[in-house]
């Protein structure tokens, strides 16, 4: 006997159940009622419905897919998650441009992003924002 011998009745839809690229539609949409409820501002916009991914890495490949293009110039917190490096620069041959958020007293300042963005005179600058920040865990409040 074998495994498969356990499953000849059932239809390989049965056995291989693989959600469609863009999730679930069913959780797609409870994902969007939540976010319209948590937001109310957003009820009178015209927004998409979430994506759903397998992970966060999955979800940046994603979008590097979309909209990365070798050359491209991104601009990351010099504390940064390992795996950017590896999506947008190694897959996508982005060239990565890294900035402090951190003043000389360990303040968070925005004045090495904005000197970064002083810098380029090109069309396109891809700026990903990740807070809590990865590695420092740190996240800016009002």
């Amino acid at each position: 006997d074998t495994i498969y011998g356990l499953y000849q009745h059932l239809d390989p839809d049965e056995i291989f159940p693989y959600a469609p690229p863009q999730g679930l539609e069913t959780l797609r949409a409870l994902w969007e009622e939540k976010i319209l409820k948590e937001n109310p501002d957003l009820e009178q916009k015209q927004i998409s419905r979430p994506i759903v991914t397998n992970a966060l890495t999955h979800g940046l490949s994603i979008l590097a897919d979309l909209f990365v293009n070798a050359g491209d110039t991104l601009l990351l917190p010099i504390q940064n998650w390992g795996n950017y490096k590896l999506i947008f620069n190694t897959r996508h041959g982005a060239d990565i441009q890294t900035y402090s958020i951190f003043d000389e007293q360990n303040r968070y300042t925005t004045d090495g992003f904005v000197e970064a963005l002083e810098n380029y005179d090109q069309d396109k600058v891809i700026l990903l924002l990740n807070y809590p920040n990865n590695p420092t865990g740190y996240t800016p409040t009002a």
